[in-house]
């Protein structure tokens, strides 16, 4: 993986992340679907704690949607991934902090997405709640 796709433990993601987060093992493949209705819009807050160097991604059936680390301000990740697309990181080890956030349709029509988390190398401790507003 390049350099950027390499990250060290979050100095945000123990402000954002509770320590209520759930074991996968290794090859856990986690679905996440969202579905709104026309004109809401939100965004999350994926954590992941991992005890060794460990890759995780987010994989989209369908739909599009924002993914990348977390970032502070009223968009905290700009990177859109669509049907097909896998998005990975190689985590090192601590706490790490994600943001994905939906992305609006252009016309007055319901959001719908369809993914998976993927981890592979090691176990992670896992979670996911709706973004604060900063």
């Amino acid at each position: 993986m390049t350099e950027e796709r390499r990250l060290p433990a979050g100095t945000v993601a123990p402000a954002l992340c509770a320590d209520d987060l759930q074991s996968y093992p290794a090859g856990a493949r986690i679905p996440l679907s969202l579905d709104e209705p026309p004109r809401r819009i939100r965004a999350f807050v994926a954590c992941v704690s991992v005890r060794k160097q460990t890759d995780v991604a987010l994989k989209v059936e369908t739909g599009i949607i924002r993914f990348g680390p977390y970032q502070p301000g009223p968009t905290c990740v700009s990177t859109a991934i669509t049907d097909g697309q896998e998005s990975w990181y190689r985590l090192e080890p601590g706490l790490h902090a994600f943001c994905v956030e939906e992305v609006p349709n252009r016309r007055d029509l319901p959001y719908r997405f369809e993914g998976m988390w993927r981890i592979r190398a090691h176990e992670a401790r896992f979670g996911l709640h709706e973004r604060p507003r900063d």
